[in-house]
């Protein structure tokens, strides 16, 4: 896929193992808070290209980005991002975790997810789902 505007290309190889790693840490942080800086340093890339990465991944319904909903309040974080990918049973293979649930660790966050996607077809196309927390948790 070659992105002419901002003039990256997603299928030179390092740009794939870069992409693949990324996938990676979406899956096993499923329903976490995520920082662009962070898996910028992580992925070795730039932090715009591992935002345009989560841009590409939420355009393409592969990831869902919830933005944190943002008043006035003192105590809430500015710019945080909550990632979930669409389909959980990529999440499985992405992770190579196909234990029964009451064997997995990540129970509540399949829940959460689970709860998330089947959120998303019955909401208005004037909504947009956002996720509250604050600087205590």
């Amino acid at each position: 896929m070659i992105h002419t505007r901002r003039e990256w290309i997603i299928t030179r190889e390092e740009n794939i193992r870069a992409f693949h790693q990324l996938l990676y840490l979406l899956a096993q942080d499923q329903g976490q808070i995520v920082e662009t800086t962070s898996l910028s340093l992580e992925l070795g890339r730039s932090a715009p290209t591992v935002a345009s990465y989560l841009s590409t991944l939420d355009q393409t319904y592969v990831n869902i980005l919830l933005q944190s909903c943002h008043t006035n309040l003192a105590d809430e974080p500015r710019k945080s991002l909550r990632t979930y990918l669409h389909d959980l049973g990529i999440r499985s293979i992405i992770l190579k975790g196909f234990r029964p649930p009451e064997d997995r660790g990540d129970r509540g966050r399949i829940h959460e997810s689970f709860v998330l996607i089947s959120l998303l077809p019955v909401l208005a196309p004037n909504m947009e789902p956002l996720f509250w927390r604050r600087k205590k948790g």
